[in-house]
């Protein structure tokens, strides 16, 4: 009888111990909004920067698409043609809006301004889903720019019309 209760007591430490593991593992590293403002000041210095390799380090992405590089080259402003691009992408990171998602997740709402040489300019947002990938290193690995993409579009076709009428 001894050893019946032995392994009751040890079959019920070992579900408890997987149980306790099982639900760690499931848990998301918790960020601090303060960490997710820095992250997102350093973020915006490297688009500042126009240094495409450094802006690559901050997302967490296995497969590189050709969404991805256009973002990537509109954020650097940097174009295949060698022509100026028509549009300043300037990112207030500043009035960000910060919302934690209940899978653990940071959403990040950035105001975007696209400026140029015309008196108007277009606002945007643009935004992105950063995770905690260790504690203190922090990673976009979801970017939802459909709206940045239409407004961008938009204003390069104001731009482009505003060019015409002045010759």
């Amino acid at each position: 009888m001894k050893t019946r209760s032995k392994l009751i007591s040890l079959g019920a430490i070992m579900l408890i111990a997987g149980t306790i593991l099982f639900v760690r593992s499931k848990t998301k590293l918790k960020t601090d909004p303060a960490d997710i403002v820095a992250f997102l000041n350093k973020f915006n210095s490297s688009v500042n920067e126009r240094n495409t390799d450094t802006l690559m380090a901050y997302f967490k992405a296995p497969n590189k698409t050709k969404t991805f590089g256009r973002l990537t080259d509109l954020l650097l402003n940097k174009n295949n043609t060698g022509a100026t691009p028509p549009a300043n992408i300037f990112l207030d990171v500043n009035k960000a809006i910060i919302k934690t998602t209940p899978d653990g997740m940071t959403l990040a709402i950035i105001p975007v301004l696209f400026s140029h040489d015309l008196p108007n300019s277009k606002k945007s947002i643009l935004i992105l889903k950063i995770v905690a990938i260790t504690p203190g290193n922090l990673k976009i690995i979801q970017v939802d720019s459909r709206r940045f993409f239409e407004d961008y579009i938009t204003y390069v076709s104001h731009y482009n019309k505003t060019l015409t009428q002045q010759r």
